[in-house]
Order: structure tokens, then sequence, then C-alpha cells
């Protein structure tokens, strides 16, 4: 089981590479951290079935080379097929997708062969300026930086309104 688990992580080593991405990129895309890309790799865990169709897709390999070593298909092999795209818009497209930002996402520079569906999402995020999605609010930040030290004062001066409102309301 050992060696089963050492030769999956160096098969994903070797695509990945041959992709010429980084652990943190998958990491991404998978939606799991660089550490836990960095343990399949290595052979300390095994990655789940799903998560092995998930890795065998973004690295354009199939899960029978991941598991085997059989049947590698080399990414400059893929031919451009444009189904992340097509993928993209069937299931995640939100409802206000304009016509103009579709023929953007055509056009984008990138290996449409090996683009996932996820990479139109984050282009797209990105092409509306960071928006949040319309199915999110985005709630209110909170400024950042140097504020204002509070003092005695403005503390004792709280705590003196508060406590004559109080005495006030009683009959």
């Amino acid at each position: 089981m050992g060696q089963d688990r050492r030769a999956i992580g160096e098969r994903i080593r070797a695509a990945r590479e041959h992709l010429g991405r980084n652990r943190n990129q998958l990491a991404r895309e998978l939606g799991t951290s660089w550490q836990h890309v960095g343990r399949w790799e290595q052979g300390l865990t095994e990655p789940s079935p799903e998560s092995l169709r998930r890795i065998a897709g973004y690295l354009g390999v199939s899960v029978d080379y991941l598991l085997t070593g059989a049947d590698f298909v080399a990414p400059a092999q893929v031919q451009p097929s444009g189904e992340g795209l097509a993928e993209f818009l069937r299931s995640y497209a939100p409802a206000d997708l304009s016509e103009a930002e579709v023929a953007w996402l055509r056009a984008a520079p990138i290996d449409h062969a090996l683009a996932t569906p996820g990479e139109y999402v984050n282009m797209l995020h990105a092409l509306r300026g960071g928006a949040a999605p319309a199915t999110r609010e985005r709630l209110p930040r909170e400024k950042s930086g140097r504020q204002r030290k509070v003092s005695w004062d403005d503390v004792a001066g709280e705590l003196g309104r508060a406590a004559s409102t109080a005495t006030r309301r009683k009959p």
C-alpha cells in the first residue's frame, strides 16, 4: 500500500512538473493546501477517488495513469477542445453573464485545451473587477490601519453619560 501511494505521488509530481505548475497552483485548483499536495506527492497519504479524478482532469492525464502508470496523455498531445469553457458555461456561469464576457473568455490568453472551469471562474471574477459573485453578498469591511487611541477621559465620559441616563429613567 505504501509503495502504491509513493508511485501515485511520483506520477502526480511528474505530470504537474510536465505542465510547469507548482504545488500551490495545483492545490488552489483542487481547493486544498500545497502541504496536502506535498503529502500526496511524497506518498504519505493517498488522494480520494474524487480527488484523483480532479487531479487527473487538471493535469491532463487519465486516472488510470495516476493509479497504474499506463496511458499517459501528455498535455502537448491534447487537442484544443474548449471543454473547460463549455463546462463553465454549462454548470458554473452566473445568470448575468453577457455575450461580451463570453467572447472575452473565448479570446483569453490561456491554453483552452488545459483550462478548467475554475480558471474561467477566476478570469471572470478578475474581468468584473474582483466583484463578488451575484449569489453572495459582500460584507462591509472595517477600516484597517492606524486608529486613534482610547483615552481614560473618553471611557470615563461614556461611563458618566451612561450612569446619568440610567438615573434619569428611574421614577
